[in-house]
């Protein structure tokens, strides 16, 4: 028989730390609502999947040997995945919103999304699109939240074709 944990077996003093991190991510940002703009925000039906799909990484955190595999990827995995969790699954993560910066953003952006991405909507890169032009979107057929891992290749070619014109650009106007 399994032994299953309960959440009261989650790591205590990392976890506590990360919250508190958490807490003052958020807190950062006193007037959450003057940087959300609906035409970014997540639709509730794709925060609802991600935050259940979190929920759901949260118990196999706490019940299967994944804190074993975060360790080959992480210095500290309980820092790295309660900092994770915490952050989305805090009420009012849903507020964050990074519109306000856009204008300031000078230099080329590409902006890569799986069409099937499971966390975000293609609204979210046309919409850093609609807010800073020179914006090169990239949406990758058959992919979802990782495209270093669904379409590599295709991740590889247009980062190098992105790449070669930076240089190209750079070397006429030097």
């Amino acid at each position: 028989m399994t032994e299953t944990k309960t959440a009261a077996a989650a790591p205590k003093a990392p976890r506590a730390k990360t919250a508190k991190a958490a807490e003052a991510t958020v807190s950062a940002f006193p007037n959450f609502e003057a940087f959300t703009m609906p035409k970014m925000e997540i639709p509730a039906v794709t925060r609802e999947m991600a935050e259940k799909s979190i929920e759901q990484a949260r118990e196999a955190y706490l019940n299967t040997d994944l804190p074993k595999r975060f360790a080959r990827y992480h210095q500290n995995p309980d820092s790295a995945f309660w900092g994770w969790n915490d952050i989305w699954l805090n009420p009012e993560f849903k507020f964050w919103n990074i519109e306000a910066y856009l204008p300031k953003i000078r230099c080329p952006i590409l902006a890569i999304q799986g069409k099937n991405d499971e966390y975000g909507t293609l609204a979210q890169i046309q919409g850093i699109q609609r807010i800073v032009p020179h914006t090169k979107l990239c949406i990758i057929d058959d992919c979802r939240h990782s495209p270093h891992k669904d379409q590599p290749e295709v991740l590889n070619k247009t980062l190098v074709a992105f790449i070669q014109k930076l240089n190209e650009t750079s070397s006429t106007n030097a």
